[in-house]
């Protein structure tokens, strides 16, 4: 007698991903030193009329002091919710940044290759998302 299990769906799925908007922009000139970037992350989440799928939107912005080096990157995750799944539960926000930041990473250094500068190469640590001093999502962080 074989030994069945039922195969549950996950909680949370990434349906579709896309680069809403890239910008670059450098400025030549002296090459000399070490270039020093800021980079700046913000999260968007809005979830859909039915609760059942949510856009997360992730705007990282690079770049030096002296605007030698812009960059500014929109990427957007459509993520699908289980029947019965809150979106806004705790975990949600956290792991729909984790699933999109790799395709941050990648895209960034493709686009710094290009131009024949040094690539730019994010961290490999994910993002945090904004939370609450207890670690509860922001009651504000869905659209």
């Amino acid at each position: 007698m074989e030994n069945e299990q039922a195969v549950q769906q996950p909680e949370i799925s990434l349906v579709e991903i896309y680069f809403q908007r890239i910008d670059f922009d450098q400025i030549r000139g002296d090459r000399s030193g070490e270039i020093k970037l800021k980079i700046n992350n913000s999260f968007d989440f809005a979830k859909s009329n039915d609760n059942k799928n949510v856009r997360t939107t992730i705007n990282t912005t690079i770049g030096d002091e002296i605007g030698r080096i812009k960059l500014n990157l929109i990427t957007v995750g459509i993520f699908k919710f289980r029947d019965g799944v809150d979106p806004q539960e705790q975990k949600f926000p956290q792991i729909m940044v984790n699933t999109i930041w790799p395709f941050v990473r990648t895209q960034v250094s493709l686009v710094s290759t290009q131009p024949g500068i040094m690539p730019i190469m994010l961290p490999i640590q994910n993002p945090r998302v904004q939370t609450k001093s207890n670690g509860d999502p922001d009651p504000d962080i869905f659209a």
